[in-house]
């Protein structure tokens, strides 16, 4: 089969997602994402005009580049007409929340001659496995071995949240989520690393690799994004930005009793916990990197049918939509927290 073209590739991998997109959010109760409401108007900037200069990493996401020391273990009982499977682990550049600090993933490695495109899918971590599990399957069985996989685990929660809950005092409280921060930053820099390992495969074709993220690993997707100009192709579901406000501030299962805690230990609002985390997360954050993404390539649909094209615009309602979905007043998101429209952010983390 011919392969495909970068833009062929990011037209497939949509169509993938779109046809996913409303089972998906038919589960969205049970899988506990973030109800919002607010629209945030699409830069219609042009690029940065220096090549060069456009999508350089952060400081905080370089990293000296090596050969990774990966192991692989075939998977001879989940082989398939027209993939191998692999697990993959190779060591993390530092503490990222998982076990033994690994970076491990399933890796579908088409059995298909000649380069192919990969699409990295990412997990939510210590949360629902369901939608990046399921798409995983789907990208698989519509690819037919027109694409690679890599299903990266993340079966910790990246948040320590017993761990806050049972902060002796306000600097241990604090110097927890500074690990947490540090350990996504980890996270994003072995995305990179993976893409690293990507490129040295002879199976892989090095300029066609794609991401795809969920909720809080659709965040991750998004700054890995702005950060890494090799990733060709990106796409977010279920995510956002401003981390710090959902951390503190969504009424999640886990997060609550940590809201609790600041509120009668330390007598902060919630506003003065976001305020705290802000430092925290500002690299972590995808809506401090403006005009990282040229829009005439850009492309976004939201939740219960909700399209924007690529002409740069507000998201606007699609038709037939009902009021509550296609609600897009752009509220204060502090006056959305405090009425309770934010849910259970982060799925459960």
């Amino acid at each position: 089969m011919h392969p495909l073209s970068t833009l062929s590739t990011l037209s497939r991998i949509g169509d993938y997602v779109r046809r996913l997109l409303y089972l998906l959010l038919t589960f969205g109760v049970y899988l506990g994402g973030c109800v919002s409401h607010q629209t945030t108007p699409i830069s219609t900037k042009p690029a940065a005009p220096d090549a060069s200069s456009a999508r350089r990493p952060a400081p905080v996401f370089s990293y000296d580049r090596t050969k990774i020391p990966f192991a692989n273990n075939v998977l001879d009982e989940e082989e398939t007409r027209n993939y191998v499977v692999r697990l993959i682990h190779f060591p993390s550049i530092g503490d990222n929340r998982q076990r033994r600090d690994q970076v491990s993933g399933k890796y579908y490695e088409s059995k298909h001659p000649g380069k192919k495109p990969l699409i990295i899918v990412l997990p939510i971590f210590g949360g629902h496995i369901f939608p990046p599990k399921t798409m995983t399957y789907y990208l698989r069985k519509t690819a037919e071995g027109d694409a690679h996989v890599f299903y990266m685990q993340g079966d910790q929660n990246l948040t320590d949240w017993w761990g806050l809950k049972h902060a002796p005092d306000e600097e241990s409280f604090m110097e927890l989520w500074e690990s947490t921060a540090q350990a996504e930053r980890n996270t994003i820099i072995d995305i990179r690393r993976t893409i690293d390992w990507a490129q040295a495969r002879p199976e892989v074709d090095p300029d066609r690799i794609a991401v795809i993220g969920f909720s809080r690993g659709a965040i991750m997707a998004a700054v890995a994004t702005a950060n890494d100009r090799r990733l060709t192709a990106t796409v977010l579901v279920m995510g956002g930005a401003h981390p710090h406000e959902a951390l503190a501030a969504c009424p999640m299962l886990r997060g609550d009793g940590v809201q609790r805690k600041v509120q009668k230990e330390y007598g902060w609002t919630l506003d003065a916990f976001a305020d705290r985390l802000a430092p925290l997360y500002y690299d972590l954050d995808p809506a401090n990197y403006p005009n990282q993404v040229d829009p005439a390539r850009r492309r976004a649909r939201a939740g219960c049918g909700a399209e924007e094209t690529n002409t740069g615009g507000h998201i606007r309602p699609a038709r037939g939509t009902s009021d509550e979905c296609s609600d897009q007043r752009g509220y204060d998101s502090r006056e959305r927290r405090r009425s309770g429209d934010c849910a259970r952010c982060y799925d459960h983390q």
